[in-house]
C-alpha cells in the first residue's frame, strides 16, 4: 500500500537515530557533528529545530517523549506545568456554556473533546511529575554529586512543588464547579468524567506532594547538618595542625 506520511516520518528518525539521540543530549552543531544530509533530513522532519547561531536542538515534546519514555531526568528537570491547562478547562467550560445555549451540537461536540484531552492532559503531566519527585526522592538526589548542587536542587524543587501545590488547589475549585453544573444540566457523562479522572484523583495527588514536600524539607536540613559538620571537622582539623 501507499506509504502514510506518519511512516515516512518515522522511518527517517529511525535513519538518523543517532543524530536525534546527540540531539537529545545537547545542541548539536553543523557540520561539525554529523552530516549536512541528515541535519537536512530531520529539519525538514520537524525532529530538529534551529538554536543559537548555527546549531540545532531536538524539537522539545520529541525531547520530552523520549525522556518520558527512557526515564532519563535531567538535573534541573522542571515539573509539568499544568496551571496553563486549567486556565483552558475554565475557558472551555464557558464555551461549553455558551454553546449549549445556543443548541449547537456540533460546536459541543467538538468542544466536548477538546476539554477531554485537557483533562487527559493534567492526569498525564501529574503522573509524570509524582514519579519524578520520587525518584529524586528514592535517589537522595542521586543525579547531582556535590553537596552544594544537592541544596540547589532541593530549593529548585521546594519551589516548584509549592507552585505546582497551589495548581492543585486551584485544580480543585474549578474541577468541582464543572462537576456540580454539568449534573444540574443532566450532562451526566460529563460529570461522570470529570469525577473519575479529575475529583477522584486531585486527593491523592495532594496528599503525595505534601508528602513529597515534607521529605525535600527533611532533606535540605539534614544537608545543612551535614555541611555544618563538614565545616566544624575542617576547622578542627585546621587547629591540630597548628598545634
Amino acid at each position: 500500500g501507499m506509504s502514510s506520511p506518519i511512516k515516512e516520518l518515522l522511518q527517517t528518525l529511525s535513519r538518523h537515530a543517532e543524530l536525534v539521540q546527540s540531539g537529545l543530549l545537547d545542541v548539536v552543531c553543523s557540520p561539525a557533528q554529523s552530516s549536512p544530509a541528515a541535519i537536512s533530513a530531520l529539519r525538514q522532519a520537524s525532529a530538529l529545530r534551529p538554536a543559537g547561531e548555527d546549531g540545532y536542538r531536538l524539537h522539545p515534546r520529541l525531547r520530552e517523549y523520549l525522556q518520558d519514555h527512557l526515564q532519563l531526568f535531567p538535573a534541573f528537570q522542571s515539573l509539568a506545568e499544568i496551571g496553563s491547562r486549567i486556565g483552558q478547562l475554565g475557558a472551555l467550560w464557558q464555551e461549553i456554556t455558551q454553546v449549549r445555549q445556543d443548541a449547537d451540537q456540533e460546536a459541543l461536540a467538538s468542544l466536548l473533546i477538546t476539554l477531554q484531552t485537557t483533562v487527559f492532559d493534567i492526569v498525564d503531566s501529574m503522573a509524570r511529575n509524582m514519579l519524578l519527585l520520587q525518584t529524586l526522592m528514592s535517589t537522595r538526589f542521586g543525579n547531582v554529586r556535590t553537596l552544594q548542587a544537592k541544596r540547589s536542587q532541593n530549593r529548585y524543587y521546594q519551589q516548584q512543588t509549592a507552585t505546582l501545590a497551589g495548581d492543585l488547589a486551584r485544580l480543585a475549585q474549578v474541577a468541582e464547579q464543572l462537576e456540580r453544573q454539568a449534573s444540574e444540566w443532566a450532562m451526566e457523562a460529563l460529570a461522570r468524567f470529570v469525577r473519575r479522572n479529575l475529583l477522584g484523583q486531585i486527593t491523592a495527588w495532594q496528599q503525595g506532594l505534601s508528602e513529597l514536600q515534607t521529605l525535600i524539607r527533611k532533606e535540605i536540613f539534614r544537608l545543612r547538618e551535614v555541611e555544618q559538620r563538614h565545616r566544624l571537622l575542617a576547622r578542627m582539623d585546621m587547629l591540630l595542625r597548628q598545634q
